[in-house]
């Protein structure tokens, strides 16, 4: 039997990632909130919040997939001499995923280092367009 180890948000690494790259909590979909087991010890869950998120000292923003991709432009400028379009395109590879920035044609101006999993690719590709200025400005503190 498969057994699938399905990830559903950013890790706290990849959500405290996100936040030094300046993206807003109020963007996150999710939250991890540390909240006390049995035995006494700290421990982190997933739960949904509501979009405007204010984060208490106990509490983690995390992001889905889907408001990942959400983020993310839907197409932008070329910065070479030839400005044409380009949207970022996700794909999975046998090794693990990546992001590629393409025209519409199979021309592919840039992609991030293949990552372990879509949320890695995702978090790399904000970072890439933070750096390039093409990240929506709405989304950053």
């Amino acid at each position: 039997m498969v057994q699938f180890t399905t990830q559903v948000a950013t890790s706290i690494e990849q959500s405290q990632q996100l936040i030094e790259l300046g993206v807003k909590p109020e963007t996150a979909d999710l939250i991890y909130r540390s909240i006390m087991s049995d035995d006494g010890s700290p421990e982190w869950k997933l739960q949904l919040c509501p979009p405007t998120l204010a984060t208490a000292d106990n509490e983690i923003p995390a992001w889905s997939l889907p408001r990942l991709l959400e983020l993310l432009p839907y197409e932008f400028p070329s910065d070479t001499l030839k400005p044409k379009l380009h949207h970022p395109e996700l794909i999975k590879y046998e090794s693990g995923y990546n992001f590629s920035v393409c025209r519409y044609t199979a021309d592919c101006l840039v992609g991030t280092c293949i990552e372990s999993s879509p949320f890695a690719s995702c978090v790399s590709m904000i970072k890439w367009l933070i750096a390039k200025e093409y990240f929506n400005k709405e989304y950053l503190l």
